[in-house]
């Protein structure tokens, strides 16, 4: 992994954006928003990440979450 400006820091709540490449419109598609909501969940029942809120917008995501090891 490459250096980064960024750093999380402790096991805080965090505001993430992840976007899809070239923005592409994929999370427009209900089956692949689902694939999305089915990681979440399995995520948060291993109790690997604490999520606060969420939304999925058609090119993007925006989460409010915290973990113990968030950045990996």
């Amino acid at each position: 992994m490459g250096r980064s400006r960024y750093h999380v820091l402790g096991n805080q709540p965090h505001f993430l954006t992840c976007t899809s490449v070239n923005w592409i419109p994929l999370f427009s598609k209900v089956e692949l928003a689902q694939i999305i909501l089915d990681s979440l969940s399995f995520l948060q029942r291993q109790q690997r990440l604490e999520l606060y809120a969420y939304v999925i917008m058609e090119n993007h995501i925006h989460l409010l979450a915290s973990a113990t090891n968030l950045s990996s």
